[in-house]
């Protein structure tokens, strides 16, 4: 690894990209080529190396960091051919296998987050700082020769405007994404997230869809760009493990961009829902931002039977056989005050809905794809 560079100066250039309030900033950062992402914490980093994205740089805590050169110090040691470990492509790296009982104390940490309700991600206990050096070790091992920046955490928490709660951020380069077209190929699940905005719910839904037996997901150029810090977080870096991409070519549009944009975007839809029950107007369409209104009939031409979840009188529950006998089948959600298109809903081949109790008539967006995910997601994993 290169060595570690101690910040002095916190208006440094070399850490605006961590110092960035907004995401668009880093969005637009190498304009027109790809920008940058700031993912948190050793476990998604690794995922997002996995996946083939490219580090720019790393952001970590002086203590956390200190305790991985010394697992990097006593291999090295210990090395027949004392040969250094650094490796200049993450992608050729091979990654460090963590001994059993680090695994097993991480592994029981994580359920116990579960299990108490909490995000884990928000998650660190001082008994576990080991092994988060553990794995920021592997990270330093593939990352090479990508700077280093490195300060006591009360200046970190200055630079990010945020306390780093395990210990390392890492500046990444965006990825050119796929056609819609390129990630349908071979799925056989695949969930559509139309409209939704909030940054949580989209690495929530990310994060079922993974683990539940979805193959993919797609996204209106209105919804919010799963690369923002919190849903890489929430997602706990499955966004780095199912492919994804938006409905326009893989391009988002302008209210993806910008999170200012998306309170004014839910507002208006939901203004002229009301409007509708009671005048001619027209379905709600967001002129300006490219979207591809088709988009269900390309994904029927593609051999998917598309599923918008929506609470009509002719939906139907969401165990019923047809669909369960469907081959390839498409779940569509959509925005969390106003739901799907009425345009998208009629295009649909079905409509379905989650029986409810105790009057209870609907749940929230990510509780909802994960209880259809769970449902209608393929069962050979």
């Amino acid at each position: 690894m290169a060595d570690a560079i101690e910040i002095r100066d916190l208006s440094a250039p070399e850490l605006s990209v961590y110092n960035c309030r907004s995401e668009v900033q880093l969005l637009r950062y190498y304009e027109p080529q790809p920008g940058i992402f700031i993912a948190e914490s050793p476990k998604v980093i690794i995922r997002a190396l996995d996946a083939g994205y490219e580090p720019a740089s790393l952001l970590a805590e002086r203590k956390l960091l200190g305790k991985a050169e010394e697992f990097l110090a006593a291999e090295s040691e210990t090395s027949a051919e004392n040969e250094p470990l650094r490796v200049k492509n993450s992608r050729m790296a091979e990654p460090a296998v963590l001994e059993e009982d680090q695994q097993q104390r991480m592994e029981n940490s994580l359920v116990a987050a579960s299990v108490a309700g909490e995000d884990e991600s928000e998650r660190i206990v001082s008994s576990d700082n080991e092994d988060q050096a553990a794995l920021l070790h592997e990270i330093l091992r593939r990352c090479g020769d990508v700077p280093v920046y490195t300060a006591g955490l009360d200046m970190l928490t200055q630079i990010t405007g945020f306390k780093l709660t395990q210990g390392v951020l890492c500046a990444m380069r965006r990825q050119e994404l796929p056609s819609m077209e390129e990630v349908c190929a071979g799925a056989r699940r695949i969930a559509v997230l139309e409209d939704v905005t909030n940054q949580t719910n989209i690495g929530a839904v990310f994060r079922s869809a993974a683990a539940l037996g979805f193959d993919a997901v797609l996204l209106t150029g209105d919804c919010c760009d799963p690369l923002y810090r919190r849903s890489i977080r929430v997602s706990m870096g499955t966004v780095f493990q199912i492919p994804w991409t938006y409905i326009d070519d893989g391009e988002p549009g302008e209210c993806a961009d910008c999170e200012n944009d998306m309170e004014a975007l839910q507002s208006r839809n939901q203004e002229l829902d009301t409007k509708r029950k009671f005048s001619n107007v027209p379905d709600r369409i967001n002129t300006g931002i490219p979207w591809q209104s088709d988009y269900v009939t390309r994904l029927q031409n593609m051999g998917f039977a598309a599923a918008a979840m929506a609470l009509r009188e002719d939906s139907v529950r969401i165990d019923d056989p047809r669909l369960l006998a469907e081959e390839k089948i498409a779940v569509i959600l959509g925005n969390e005050g106003s739901g799907l298109r009425d345009s998208t809903i009629r295009a649909c081949d079905h409509t379905i809905r989650i029986p409810m109790a105790h009057g209870v008539d609907s749940l929230n967006v990510a509780a909802a794809g994960a209880v259809a995910f769970w449902q209608l997601g393929r069962r050979d994993f």
